[in-house]
């Protein structure tokens, strides 16, 4: 999946410094980033109350092949099974893109605002913390409980398997990750079965 790379830099905020993330726009001259919480309500969807989080996300790709004619079941799945693998507890509705070009229809956004990702910390920590962190973790869009967030464990699981061999390419210290990151990609892989 495409996302946006972001770097560390100092910005200005209520007239202090701060380190703050940034990324270059991702949009060309013509085209405009229009979120799915915007389209859900264009769309005036009425999420009932009682549903599953199945139902949410059929209703959600209803809602995006209407207003787009795209076909979003597989690139949300693949946007779910990533969020849960890197612990991104905060994907809400206006996490997630489409862009709009002036001619040329729809596509799907680059993946963004990964933020709160690796339970939002920087810190190490051993495999026990990542355990317990794991276990009170909660998850966005479809539902709090992340497994239930996956909608299909059993698609889930082989997306994953994807994921797993494109990213032990780069467990294996070639790439700049802290090794709690390593121990929680591997963790929850794990969790997937």
């Amino acid at each position: 999946m495409d996302r946006v790379k972001y770097h560390v830099d100092k910005c200005i905020y209520h007239g202090k410094i701060h380190n703050c993330c940034v990324c270059t726009n991702f949009l060309d001259k013509d085209e405009e980033l229009i979120t799915l919480s915007d389209m859900l309500n264009r769309c005036n969807v009425i999420i009932p109350m009682n549903r599953t989080s199945e139902e949410y996300f059929n209703l959600v790709c209803k809602c995006i092949y209407s207003y787009t004619g795209l076909d979003a079941r597989e690139w949300l799945m693949n946007l779910i099974v990533f969020d849960f693998l890197i612990a991104n507890s905060d994907r809400t509705m206006s996490d997630i893109g489409f862009i709009r070009g002036n001619n040329e229809g729809f596509r799907f956004a680059p993946i963004y605002d990964n933020g709160m990702a690796f339970f939002g910390t920087d810190s190490e920590m051993s495999l026990k913390q990542l355990k317990e962190r794991s276990l009170s973790f909660k998850s966005k869009p479809f539902s709090k409980n992340p497994r239930l967030n996956l909608i299909n464990i059993d698609i889930a699981r082989k997306i994953a398997y994807g994921y797993k061999h494109s990213f032990y390419g780069k467990l294996d210290g070639s790439y700049d990750i802290l090794d709690s990151r390593k121990l929680l990609l591997q963790f929850r892989f794990n969790l997937l079965g």
